[in-house]
């Protein structure tokens, strides 16, 4: 099969040397040109194989670019706060030192590992201001991220309008779900290709429409082996709690 244009000329040209044989020289190089007639036909066949090929393969990942930078447009207009555990504004957060809140941190861990399914679907960490919550929330975040596993996760804080905004919690964790893993970015995207504006809805509305009902049509084959887990710390600091 022909893999470039030059090949496809060679063909072409070769056509042309026939068609301009004189009818005397046809007639004495009829079974030679018999098989060479036969041989173009088949590089022929070839060609136009190859160029619809090419052609398919070519609209396919012109129209996959396409889609990509639709769902890159509509996730980027998704209203997201500077929150994640690693976010330049938290370039303070600290995690716990080595040694400390062993205890703690090893009942987390076995929640995160523990696969029966009827285990509970949320480690609620409660306690008094200033005993260590959000750090040991940051060190379950870091620890998540090793292991690939930290879906999202959203550092509440009071001294910053975005990160003290519950409107933004659940539009932020869907934006950091849509690229976490391609599964759940399809059908997130589907839902913002429904209503583009859905991280502006009430609380209510987002999680449903940007979280709960698109991880709800992954296909199984599609979704990830492993649980995914999302990190909110410091509820208390956000306004309009009653939202």
């Amino acid at each position: 099969m022909p893999d470039s244009c030059r090949d496809m000329r060679d063909i072409v040209g070769t056509c042309q040397s026939y068609v301009r044989k004189s009818s005397m020289e046809k007639f004495f190089g009829y079974a030679e040109d018999i098989a060479i007639l036969e041989s173009l036909n088949r590089q022929m066949d070839d060609a136009l194989k190859w160029l619809t090929t090419r052609g398919v393969i070519s609209l396919r990942i012109e129209a996959e670019a396409v889609r990509r930078r639709m769902i890159t447009d509509l996730l980027n207009r998704l209203p997201h706060a500077q929150a994640r555990y690693d976010a330049g504004v938290r370039n303070q957060a600290s995690s716990c030192l080595e040694g400390t809140r062993t205890a703690l941190l090893q009942a987390i861990q076995h929640w995160i590992d523990d696969d029966n399914p009827q285990a509970p679907q949320v480690f609620w960490l409660c306690g008094l201001a200033g005993t260590g919550k959000s750090t040991v929330a940051q060190t379950v975040a870091e620890t998540l991220q090793k292991s690939n596993r930290l879906g999202a996760s959203f550092f509440f804080s009071r001294d910053e309008a975005e990160r003290r905004n519950p409107l933004l919690l659940f539009s932020s964790i869907a934006y950091q779900l849509a690229w976490f893993h391609t599964s759940f970015q399809r059908c997130i995207a589907s839902s913002l290709e429904s209503n583009p504006d859905l991280g502006r809805a009430v609380m209510r509305t987002q999680v449903e429409k940007l979280i709960i009902e698109p991880l709800q049509k992954v296909p199984i084959n599609e979704a990830p082996r492993s649980p995914v887990f999302i990190v909110i710390d410091a509820l208390d600091e956000c306004n309009d709690v009653e939202r």
